[in-house]
């Protein structure tokens, strides 16, 4: 399984970075750093002779290590090497390093980490009480439509983040757009997963599952019904919604179709967090701190690093491997 998915982490990445851009003088663009070599590994190769003989399997897996080996050390050694014109391989950025770390750690946070079997949050407060009592469905089928509704939203938010890389795509190129959000939005899975597996919160609706086995859908689901805290569908929403209103409200001459757009995403996610308390899936409090983290790593900290209003720049933030005196390390470095 493993290997299973340390190919596709390959396959994944080869096929973004393909299409980052050489500058039209063949050197790399300046807003993607060097590492182009490494993309070896990922199965994008210098073109063969026509007379050559076709390489081994063995030859391939050595070409495949070595490019791995080559790749991390012009990291390294040059984080602007030039795009090489005849090789057949396209540069690599600092940025897809850095996305492959994040894919990395969500994929470990998400096989690694469980919630406990035995909740360790169980108390609610008058809070979340009163907000149960007037926003839950009082039917089961009610409270099955409402979650529906939820996951119906969840579906769409991503429809609209991609719809607005196409839309953006003359200031913002798509390829950025793409590894820029796609790094805040893993970042934020791998809070939100911590903190379900952390708090270990029970779901709301374990306790009436008790005596009414039909009471939802998923009575006694095991270790899910201890991931109440936070809300994850409140969360990703909201860093979808954050994310295109980070672009859209990133310039100075914003215009009614940019608040339209930001707007219409902010109101799918707050409506999607209602709904999963209309569901009786989360507590108010869960769906609250579910929008906190997505407003955190959809909005403020890309307006901070990357959608600026000043020259509408990526690459403010970089992350890098970094070999000094013998010793190995990780640069972080931003601009503001």
């Amino acid at each position: 399984m493993r290997i299973c998915l340390a190919s596709t982490l390959l396959s994944l990445l080869s096929t973004l970075v393909a299409a980052l851009p050489c500058a039209a003088d063949g050197t790399e663009d300046p807003r993607w750093s060097g590492f182009h070599s490494y993309l070896a590994a990922g199965g994008v190769a210098a073109p063969m002779p026509a007379d050559a003989d076709p390489p081994t399997a063995t030859e391939r897996a050595m070409q495949k290590l070595r490019g791995i080996g080559t790749g991390v050390a012009d990291c390294v050694r040059s984080p602007l090497a030039p795009c090489p014109v005849d090789s057949g391989v396209r540069p690599h950025g600092r940025r897809a390093l850095t996305l492959a770390l994040l894919v990395g750690a969500t994929l470990a946070v998400e096989i690694a980490a469980e919630a406990p079997r035995d909740s360790r949050w169980t108390a609610v407060g008058s809070f979340d009480d009163d907000a149960r009592d007037t926003l839950k469905a009082g039917s089961r089928s009610g409270r099955s439509d409402t979650k529906t509704a939820s996951d119906v939203l969840l579906g769409l938010l991503p429809a609209a983040l991609v719809g607005d890389w196409w839309l953006q795509r003359e200031r913002y190129p798509i390829a950025n757009s793409i590894t820029t959000d796609m790094g805040w939005f893993l970042a934020n899975e791998i809070a939100t997963r911590t903190a379900k597996v952390s708090a270990g919160r029970e779901r709301p609706y374990v306790e009436p599952c008790l005596t009414r086995s039909n009471y939802v859908s998923s009575c006694n689901d095991g270790r899910k019904d201890n991931e109440s805290f936070y809300s994850g569908h409140a969360s990703t929403t909201a860093v979808m919604a954050g994310l295109i209103c980070a672009r859209r409200l990133a310039p100075r001459d914003r215009r009614a179709a940019d608040w339209a757009f930001c707007g219409g995403a902010a109101t799918g996610a707050v409506a999607t967090g209602l709904l999963r308390v209309a569901a009786d899936r989360h507590y108010l409090t869960d769906v609250l701190a579910g929008w906190a983290s997505g407003a955190l790593f959809g909005y403020v900290l890309p307006r901070v690093f990357d959608y600026r209003d000043d020259e509408g720049a990526f690459s403010r933030m970089a992350l890098r491997p970094l070999r000094e005196r013998g010793a190995w390390g990780v640069e972080y470095s931003f601009r503001f």
